[in-house]
């Protein structure tokens, strides 16, 4: 079997990394050159799209080589976010999140709500609850009790991303969750 446009990118930003080489080219039939299918999209698309920017960029290093603007895969990964608060997903919206700083791009009301919200949990819990987390459960190994694989270090980095954007008083929300 070939592989699909997600596994070749991915391929070739590893291949890039072995070989010291830029950000990889996008393949045809990318989710970052075709877009996200915001109307039957699945879990897998956001994880999807997620990855492909962090490949296309070498992890916010490089600008991608796209073929359309990167505002439109910012406001693709917006929709994605707000169907992940609204099914209560934050890891998925965790990694949504790394996209705007990824793609240089500045952070969208729903991004910026959604830091706010990761920034909360963060605080509440030590971690950032994962979909299947009880609350009622005593939490000794957040993964193993359903938190996200990204614990609050993910929430930290975050604000430290965004922390020049003049926009943003988030820093001092997570401060003031932190006292």
């Amino acid at each position: 079997d070939e592989p699909d446009p997600f596994d070749r990118l991915e391929l070739s930003w590893l291949l890039g990394l072995a070989e010291g080489c830029a950000t990889p080219d996008v393949p045809r039939g990318s989710v970052l050159q075709r877009g996200a299918d915001l109307l039957h999209g699945e879990l897998a698309d956001a994880y999807g799209l997620t990855h492909a920017v962090l490949h296309a960029t070498d992890c916010g290093l490089l600008p991608p080589r796209l073929d359309r603007p990167a505002a439109g895969i910012a406001d693709e990964a917006e929709a994605l976010l707000g169907a992940a608060l609204a099914s209560a997903n934050l890891d998925v919206a965790g990694e949504l999140l790394w996209t705007w700083p990824m793609l240089g791009t500045p952070l969208g009301p729903t991004a910026r709500y959604a830091l706010a919200e990761l920034t909360r949990a963060e605080a509440t819990h030590g971690f950032v609850p994962g979909p299947e987390h009880d609350p009622a459960l005593l939490v000794i190994d957040a993964p193993a009790q359903g938190g996200a694989e990204h614990p609050g270090l993910l929430v930290d980095l975050l604000l430290h991303e965004v922390a020049e954007a003049p926009e943003l008083d988030l820093l001092e929300v997570h401060l003031e969750l932190h006292e």
